[in-house]
């Protein structure tokens, strides 16, 4: 059995297939890896907002143990209501994550990414000049959710699935990707991947079970901007 230091990953961007190699993690790079997308991947809302405990509605749970309402459902008001202080507090912490986030992001591309080939960036005298570093890629691809969510997920299904895994994962994705997308909210004011991290951040709250893994497959930054949403 060959053990390689990287794994190689292609995507197509615009219709061009693009090659990468992704860096193979050690043991303390997968731990700081899970610790920062654990982070990144928590709604800033969840460390302000808490239910009611005299609210029936907001404390009624299903068969399964789960509250019927998520508190996902519950963040437009709830942030709505913080005054003062705590509201300034709010504003401070989602400039904060936000900032983590980014460099969550920056640090994944940096530490892991290289181009392996099918990247030419034209520079500013009309020369042109091959893309290798992970660092010049989130620079050129950095608001392109659809890139940047693919490299990152790929990081981290490589160094942390096994092969079944990896297939199994892809071909959920391709089945998510080719289905209808669901109406937004009229609001803006959830998403389908924050109400998923809201969800395990309430039940660890509430009743001390530890969540699974948040996905970082882009969507740390998304959290963020969802926060923000319940502001306007």
């Amino acid at each position: 059995m060959k053990i390689t230091k990287s794994y190689s990953f292609t995507i197509g961007i615009d219709g061009e297939p693009v090659n990468f190699l992704l860096k193979r993690m050690n043991y303390g790079e997968c731990l700081e890896f899970r610790q920062r997308a654990r982070r990144s991947g928590e709604p800033t809302y969840l460390r302000f907002i808490e239910r009611d405990p005299t609210s029936t509605q907001e404390m009624e749970r299903n068969e399964d143990g789960e509250y019927k309402i998520p508190i996902a459902d519950l963040a437009n008001d709830k942030v709505g209501e913080l005054r003062g202080d705590k509201r300034l507090e709010f504003k401070a912490a989602l400039v904060e994550d936000e900032e983590t986030a980014r460099e969550f992001i920056k640090w994944i591309f940096d530490k892991f990414v290289k181009c392996a080939g099918g990247l030419i960036e034209e520079q500013d005298d009309g020369t042109e000049k091959s893309v290798t570093e992970g660092i010049d890629i989130i620079r050129i691809f950095g608001a392109r959710e659809d890139v940047i969510s693919q490299i990152v997920t790929a990081v981290r299904e490589e160094n942390t699935l096994s092969v079944e895994q990896k297939k199994i994962s892809r071909l959920a994705s391709a089945f998510l990707a080719s289905s209808p997308a669901p109406a937004p909210e009229v609001d803006g004011a959830k998403q389908e991947t924050t109400a998923t991290s809201a969800e395990q951040g309430d039940s660890t709250e509430t009743e001390g079970v530890t969540p699974e893994e948040p996905d970082p497959s882009g969507s740390t930054v998304i959290s963020s901007c969802t926060d923000a949403q319940l502001l306007a």
